[in-house]
């Protein structure tokens, strides 16, 4: 009895095997199997790694070397991005015009520079700092017929009233050169018909030049002559009141003509370089005018390095009067006439 059971049931083990039956479908009381205790029936066979020969593994490759990501290898070198190398240079921008040099503006005095012609410099009393100034409290001004917005006149309600004085037109010249100088006046009935006009140029040159205000139209101008003025230098012109009329001054203009051509100091530059000597007439070899300050005619001329040749009574402003007087002789006058000439 005990036999048939076993056998049973081992059959049904065995067919239940082959049916793939649960655990529960084992008939009671039925061994459990030798090998594999009752806890694992239901769980995979776990080989341990040990157990089993690792099959031959593929060789990993070589590793790489890890990139110094600060620097790497092959990055190219940056760009600076301030000045790209392939960029092309910037074309040349010519400077915007209100930086540009004006005509009357030059900054270079040197006689080699460019000469820029026509180049035209005004002085005026209306014109602040254009080298305009007077010598005595004598001025007034007026509007009617001015060339500019006034000019100015000698008279008898200014100043002590007497009508004298002297105008001065002295422009900052930057560029050495031949000058075209030309002044100016309201004509008038009651100016002076004598007024005295000096071009005094850095030769030495001292050109008189005597002007009848009362002739002309509303305003008037004069052609005083041509120049040679250094820059930074000298040149002027200078009206001399001094007969008790109304001399009137306006605008005085220097405009560049020429920078070429040598350059010959007057023989005369001596006596025009004193202010007690005026020069009325010059050659290349004689010299004329008149001595203010009771000096004499041998003084006048030995300023040019010449002698006395003839004297005569004269007023200040080259005013020569008739007669004859030695040219050593000391008769007391503050003023005379001289001519020189080189010894």
């Amino acid at each position: 009895m005990r036999e048939r059971t076993t056998s049973l049931g081992r059959g049904a083990l065995f067919l239940c095997a082959l049916a793939g039956c649960a655990e529960s479908t084992l008939l009671a009381g039925a061994p459990p199997d030798n090998d594999v205790p009752a806890t694992d029936r239901t769980r995979p066979v776990v080989v341990p790694p040990d157990a089993l020969e690792a099959p031959d593994a593929l060789e990993a490759p070589d590793a790489l070397e890890p990139l110094d990501v600060s620097d790497p290898p092959d990055a190219p070198e940056a760009l600076d991005a301030t000045a790209p190398p392939d960029a092309p240079d910037p074309p040349d921008v010519p400077p915007s015009p209100d930086v540009m040099a004006t005509p009357d503006v030059i900054t270079a005095m040197d006689v080699t520079a460019p000469c820029p012609v026509g180049l035209t410099l005004t002085v005026d009393n209306d014109i602040a700092g254009s080298g305009y100034r007077e010598e005595t409290a004598n001025w007034a001004s007026w509007a009617t017929d001015a060339c500019r917005t006034t000019y100015r006149y000698l008279s008898r309600t200014a100043g002590d009233g007497s009508r004298r004085g002297r105008a001065i037109w002295q422009p900052t010249l930057r560029t050495t050169g031949f000058y075209r100088v030309t002044t100016s006046y309201r004509q008038s009935a009651n100016r002076t018909n004598n007024a005295d006009y000096y071009l005094e140029d850095d030769r030495g040159t001292r050109v008189h030049v005597d002007v009848n205000q009362q002739m002309g139209v509303g305003c008037t101008r004069v052609d005083l002559g041509l120049a040679w003025c250094r820059a930074g230098g000298a040149c002027r012109v200078v009206l001399i009141g001094d007969d008790g009329q109304s001399d009137a001054a306006d605008e005085t203009t220097f405009r560049l003509e020429r920078c070429d051509g040598a350059v010959t100091l007057s023989p005369c530059a001596g006596i025009s370089a004193r202010r007690a000597y005026e020069l009325c007439r010059e050659t290349a070899t004689t010299c004329s005018g008149v001595f203010t300050d009771g000096s004499g005619c041998a003084a006048f001329c030995a300023a040019a390095g010449m002698v006395c040749t003839a004297r005569a009574p004269a007023a200040p402003g080259c005013v020569r009067e008739p007669g004859i007087i030695a040219c050593n002789a000391s008769n007391g006058h503050l003023s005379d006439w001289c001519e020189c000439a080189r010894r």
